[in-house]
């Protein structure tokens, strides 16, 4: 009796902390939303208007998934809709600090409202996430190079 007890104790605790670590069925790195899948679907066609209402779905669904508010975020600012855009970047930061393509997206944004130095902090942001360079640091870096040269 001790033994099953000590083994369903242990597989217990073994599986707490998957239960913390992934409290929402979206979990970052995957969409599990069918909405989500089809909206991400329809910005790889560039149907950025298509996206947002799908988008704005998954989020009443998940609202705490980082993921989603940066891919609204993405799809606001590619119809021009930079406050809501804005917005949507922010609460994918106050999630998750540490999202790459949040901070790079929104320094692309601040670009587009010609507020470089703004830019230059995700900039800051993501040399501090990845000292040893990621795709989102050199894409802003390049971003805010043709924002110097005019272009």
């Amino acid at each position: 009796m001790r033994i099953a007890v000590a083994v369903f104790v242990g597989t217990m605790m073994l599986c707490a902390p998957v239960f913390a670590i992934f409290p929402d069925p979206v979990t970052r790195g995957g969409l599990a939303d069918e909405d989500a899948a089809e909206a991400e679907k329809l910005i790889d066609q560039q149907r950025f208007d298509m996206a947002l209402p799908l988008l704005r779905s998954a989020i009443t669904r998940h609202p705490r998934n980082a993921d989603l508010h940066n891919a609204m975020g993405f799809a606001l600012r590619k119809v021009g809709r930079l406050d809501e855009s804005h917005q949507h970047y922010t609460t994918a930061l106050d999630l998750d600090p540490n999202h790459r393509s949040a901070r790079e997206y929104l320094g692309e944004l601040f670009l587009m409202r010609n507020e470089p130095d703004r830019a230059r902090e995700q900039l800051d942001a993501l040399i501090r996430l990845c000292p040893d360079g990621c795709e989102e640091r050199q894409e802003l870096e390049e971003a805010l190079s043709r924002h110097r040269a005019g272009g």
